[in-house]
């Protein structure tokens, strides 16, 4: 059964549990792509390489004319972009850097790893180049994150990001998982990269990606996705980075990790 955004996610799987009803995927706020059209020959390339460098049995790759998606929405280009360890420049990092520094009206970003040089310095860099540049961000609160390591590497940044005028938003009640973005709401990038080291170094991780256009997507997701989430995350505010609110926050987020 689908997780109560407004409700405690330990909470709900505890009453899940004693109404004898399976328990809940509690823990995790998600995401699902579905694509059809001639980019699902891509993606079923890039998934069966891993699949078979990974041990997995050989299987026939899609070798059919697959026809142009149905009506619906209107998409001018999709694209897989990938990683995989090497010594070549991370693809998704990259795209990320690029999009972010075209990015003229708005920027979103929903990520449960949020703390890569990279992309802090480029979302830094945007703003200063165009003050009214629009920046929102999501990543989940502290109860959720999983480490401690990890939740002080994306707070670490939010003095910063409160400076430059971005809107910074920790989700609530479960772990946002979503690893979603859009700019301009004409772009978006949807798939597996996390936006930490791991993700986007050039020689950790597996990784593969989608880079949309489509106006129509990105409104979607700004209306379906940003929107309602804000509703269930609480705003980061000056007061809560400067001081003592702010060591109160990271220390109260460091103790509800462990």
């Amino acid at each position: 059964m689908p997780f109560d955004p407004a409700k405690e996610g330990h909470d709900e799987a505890t009453a899940a549990r004693e109404a004898g009803r399976p328990e809940p995927w509690w823990k995790w706020h998600d995401g699902l792509a579905r694509f059809e059209g001639p980019i699902v020959r891509d993606l079923d390339r890039v998934f069966r390489e891993r699949w078979r460098l990974g041990g997995g049995a050989d299987f026939r790759s899609l070798d059919v004319v697959i026809p142009a998606a149905p009506r619906g929405t209107c998409v001018l280009s999709a694209r897989v972009i990938k990683n995989e360890p090497s010594s070549r420049a991370n693809e998704i990092r990259e795209t990320f850097r690029d999009r972010i520094l075209a990015a003229e009206r708005s920027i979103f970003i929903e990520n449960p790893f949020l703390y890569h040089p990279a992309i802090v310095d480029a979302l830094l860099a945007a703003k200063r180049e165009r003050p009214l540049l629009q920046v929102t961000l999501i990543v989940p609160a502290g109860r959720w994150t999983p480490s401690q390591f990890t939740c002080d590497a994306q707070q670490y940044n939010y003095a910063r990001y409160i400076e430059a005028g971005f809107e910074v938003f920790e989700y609530q009640n479960h772990f946002s998982h979503l690893k979603l973005a859009t700019f301009d709401i004409r772009w978006v990038i949807v798939g597996s990269a996390n936006l930490n080291f791991r993700s986007l170094d050039d020689d950790k991780d597996f990784e593969a990606c989608v880079l949309i256009e489509s106006e129509e997507l990105a409104e979607g997701i700004d209306r379906e996705v940003r929107a309602e989430d804000i509703r269930w995350s609480r705003r980061i505010a000056p007061e809560d980075v400067h001081g003592v609110s702010w060591q109160a926050l990271r220390m109260r987020s460091r103790a509800l990790a462990r």
